[in-house]
């Protein structure tokens, strides 16, 4: 499986352990961190699934991706050089404080 297949596979099991959890956590799940580059593609570099299970993966999101607002928006939106948690999937983007 070529690089990029393997990342989607585990973002993918990733989001996927995240919607089956119990919903009692009120911290949300975190399994990475993504960073907008200055041509605003997010890099998300993948760390571990909702479960713990550790992974890794970096999958790319330029501008014109399908699925580039909803990442954008799941991860709470971002500028150029910034850097944000990437919680999984049903879990809401972490609140700064």
């Amino acid at each position: 499986m070529p690089g990029n297949t393997k990342a989607l596979v585990a973002l993918a099991i990733a989001a996927w352990i995240g919607f089956s959890g119990n919903g009692h956590s009120k911290e949300p799940v975190i399994i990475g961190d993504a960073q907008m580059q200055d041509d605003g593609t997010i890099v998300v570099n993948l760390r571990r699934t909702a479960d713990g299970i550790n992974v890794s993966g970096i999958v790319r999101y330029p501008t014109s991706h399908p699925n580039y607002k909803e990442i954008l928006d799941h991860i709470g939106g971002m500028k150029p050089g910034e850097i944000k948690l990437v919680p999984a999937w049903g879990d809401p983007a972490p609140k700064k404080e």
